[in-house]
């Protein structure tokens, strides 16, 4: 993989349908959310997720099921918590991993500590560490479109695998 580049990667929000009509959104039975392909990758495998970018949490979260297959033992690990909205705290265990994140014209590799999580969760939850904190985040909701550019600080690597079109 080149050095990193400054190009950003971009995704589309999913469009999530719900039961009920969603009055701000003129009764549209419809939600929209930033979820993000991402991958993570220890030295014994790796998996593929969809983790939702949420610009609330603090810790990026996956779900413990994927630490098998990781091959990461958590025993002794470092511990954390969080108190979600409206529910109890929640602990978890960290571990450091690398991440993949490609919208197919860039392509992103970094190193990061994120949580592992025993409590089932429809998407791995991209809080600040581990994800928020190496990119800029635009939310383009007119486009319902998530940009992620790399900060300056981002220690990653990074490369252009095709040119994007006009």
């Amino acid at each position: 993989m080149k050095d990193q580049t400054e190009a950003p990667v971009r995704f589309l929000d999913h469009t999530l349908k719900t039961r009920r009509p969603v009055y701000p959104f003129g009764g549209r039975p419809v939600r929209y959310r930033p979820i993000l392909p991402i991958q993570v990758i220890s030295p014994l495998g790796w998996a593929v997720i969809d983790g939702n970018l949420d610009c609330g949490a603090d810790d990026t979260i996956f779900p413990s099921r994927l630490c098998s297959p990781l091959g990461l033992n958590l025993a002794g690990a470092p511990q954390g918590e969080s108190l979600p909205v409206a529910g109890p705290l929640i602990r978890y265990s960290y571990a450091r991993v690398r991440l993949w994140l490609t919208d197919t014209y860039e392509e992103y590799v970094w190193e990061a500590i994120v949580g592992f999580l025993d409590t089932p969760r429809r998407w791995t939850l991209l809080g600040y560490a581990g994800m928020q904190q190496f990119f800029d985040i635009e939310l383009l909701g007119h486009r319902r479109e998530v940009i992620l550019t790399p900060k300056a600080s981002f220690s990653g690597q990074g490369r252009v695998l095709r040119p994007r079109p006009p």
